[in-house]
């Protein structure tokens, strides 16, 4: 996958983790940190939030990795993030191939614990989905505490018009949780995406956050 040469850090964000976030020289790499150190895996359901989505579910995979693993996949100069820098598009990929990589820990986890509002989706589907993606675990996100660590220019000066997503994409958090979150489905099966969420990759794009 291609590299960012966008990707920049805040000249105050820590000189030795600014060198070890630019050391993978591919997203392959950042893959196979999360992969090989994913842990703890627990599914649950997850029912749509607007009025006109709760009769559809989705399923909600919270991982643990190591540090290095998570620092790597959202704040490195190859990650998740970077690739949706380099093109929206680009960013889809990663995604996909992340998904892909976890695909076979993530259905052994909902074989295992057959959580009875999953019963009634096809797990499978809901992962390879259109609208399925991985990200950090928002709970864990300093929302309140914002620190200004990366440097991207059009990040930059959205944050500096008040775009409130792109302060939030300026973060380069520390962390260790994860989640993938298949595509909502109605009980017919089919995939159904929150008008919010339509425009997902182009936001991350433009401001490093969605």
């Amino acid at each position: 996958m291609p590299t960012s040469p966008a990707w920049k850090f805040a000249d105050s964000f820590s000189s030795a983790r600014q060198s070890r976030l630019c050391s993978a020289s591919e997203y392959q790499e950042v893959i196979e940190l999360v992969q090989n150190s994913a842990s703890e895996i627990r599914v649950h359901a997850c029912r749509g939030r607007d009025d006109s989505l709760k009769h559809c579910v989705q399923p909600v995979f919270d991982i643990v990795v190591s540090d290095v693993a998570f620092d790597a996949f959202f704040n490195s100069s190859e990650g998740y993030r970077a690739q949706f820098l380099i093109t929206p598009i680009a960013g889809i990929i990663a995604n996909f191939a992340l998904i892909e990589a976890l695909h076979e820990q993530l259905i052994a986890e909902s074989n295992r614990a057959r959580v009875q509002e999953l019963e009634a989706i096809s797990v499978p589907t809901s992962l390879k989905a259109t609208s399925s993606k991985v990200w950090i675990h928002e709970g864990d996100f300093p929302f309140q505490n914002l620190t200004c660590d990366l440097a991207v220019d059009t990040w930059v000066a959205c944050a500096s018009r008040g775009e409130l997503k792109a302060k939030w994409g300026l973060c380069a958090p520390a962390g260790t949780r994860i989640q993938v979150k298949g595509a909502l489905l109605d009980p017919a099966g089919n995939e159904v995406v929150p008008g919010k969420k339509i425009l997902r990759h182009h936001e991350i794009h433009h401001f490093g956050f969605s």
